[in-house]
């Protein structure tokens, strides 16, 4: 797989379908494995965050829930850290500096990743609630 944003978001997009089908799983290798370990985590948080939101859960588990989502969060930034470094060390061997007066961004490489998988469950919930027949 090339590592561009297009095809990133295509295999995001790819595995939210895919991960609604069968049980969620990483199968990558490499730098493939990362960008699965991050769009599972956001997959996984999307889910939660829906059984917080159901009008039928109890308090007991909405804290139960919440809980969750706060472990997924964190396991999520470390994703976007972990993604960060890959991408770090990758520009560090081949040799790979920035230009003279570059500019310095306001988000990293990792969190635009992540920001892609979140717009792919968006896409793809949004098609979902789209397609409903009582929509």
């Amino acid at each position: 797989m090339k590592f561009d944003a297009q095809d990133i978001a295509a295999r995001q997009t790819e595995l939210t379908a895919q991960w609604h089908q069968v049980t969620p799983a990483a199968t990558g290798a490499g730098f493939g494995r990362l960008l699965e370990e991050n769009h599972l985590r956001n997959f996984s948080l999307w889910h939660e965050e829906d059984i917080a939101r159901s009008p039928t859960a109890n308090d007991v588990k909405i804290a139960k829930v919440k809980r969750a989502i706060d472990k997924l969060n964190q396991q999520r930034n470390d994703m976007i850290e972990k993604l960060d470094a890959a991408i770090t060390e990758l520009l560090t061997k081949l040799h790979s500096r920035p230009a003279d007066g570059a500019t310095i961004n306001t988000e990293t490489v990792g969190s635009a990743i992540d920001r892609l998988s979140i717009m792919s469950l968006r896409l793809y919930h949004y098609r979902e609630q789209l397609d409903r027949d009582d929509a």
